[in-house]
């Protein structure tokens, strides 16, 4: 990897950091049923745009807010500028801005800052996950008997599993789990299970920008990840479990196969 994305992942994200807490959350419009595009989106979207653009003129961008390509072998960077907008929007804090950088279609640096709580999480293939500098590792000994589960939003159409199961199988969880939890926002899904804050995250976000920064940083904690339906995941599936350990994830994919799409 080249040795400048890893300090310009952190000079970026200050500025950016910087940018976010000047803004208001005055949202400009819907940009679906279900989700809101602000001000920020747009601000921070721009910021990183040009950033990159003058510093890895070479590199292809991946941006929520922008036309997109498809991701080639190309030194690519995968840009969320706000993630978790309904959260921003509403001034709940478990929001963040996370970036992926891709090289030959590899998830090799990710970074995700959580603005309100002074944290940076910073991870690279092969070297670990670390918080405000510091290693981190995930505990895998928590038993799902003693864990939290994270959910992501449920969408209506998941190639896995049909909406009105995805409540169906949260249902059937439930009993298997201390408690069950929705932030809101991938970044601090993620962020939360590299912490050991939570065991397990089912989610059903299927942009790149929504995973890859987040996933990365879990793995190189030590978690462990499938699709729904038991398979090696890849970029653009719409479906992930990440869990602290096999045994966790294992007892989900199980849960699940009853109510997966035939």
């Amino acid at each position: 990897m080249n040795e400048r994305i890893k300090p310009f992942l952190f000079e970026s994200y200050e500025k950016a950091k910087i940018i976010l807490l000047g803004l208001s959350s005055e949202a400009v419009c819907h940009k679906s049923a279900n989700d809101l595009l602000t001000k920020a989106d747009l601000a921070l979207n721009d910021f990183f745009i040009h950033a990159i653009q003058e510093a890895f003129p070479e590199a292809c961008i991946i941006a929520e807010e922008s036309e997109n390509g498809t991701l080639t072998d190309a030194l690519t960077f995968i840009v969320d500028p706000l993630d978790g907008t309904c959260n921003f929007s509403r001034g709940v804090k478990m929001h963040g801005i996370q970036i992926a950088v891709m090289e030959q279609k590899e998830c090799v640096a990710s970074l995700i800052g959580l603005p309100h709580f002074d944290l940076v999480y910073y991870a690279e293939k092969g070297k670990g996950a670390y918080r405000n500098g510091e290693r981190i590792f995930l505990d895998k000994n928590i038993a799902h008997e003693d864990g939290i589960l994270s959910l992501s939003d449920f969408y209506h159409d998941e190639k896995d599993i049909a909406f009105e199961d995805q409540y169906r199988l949260v249902s059937s969880l439930q009993d298997d789990f201390l408690k069950t939890r929705l932030y809101g926002a991938s970044c601090y899904d993620f962020a939360a299970l590299s912490e050991s804050q939570s065991q397990a995250y089912i989610c059903y976000y299927r942009c790149i920008w929504d995973i890859a920064p987040g996933l990365l940083l879990a793995l190189e904690a030590g978690a462990v990840a499938k699709r729904l339906n038991g398979e090696p995941y890849q970029y653009g599936d719409q479906s992930i479990v990440v869990a602290n350990c096999a045994d966790t994830l294992e007892h989900i994919l199980k849960k699940a196969k009853p109510f997966l799409r035939k």
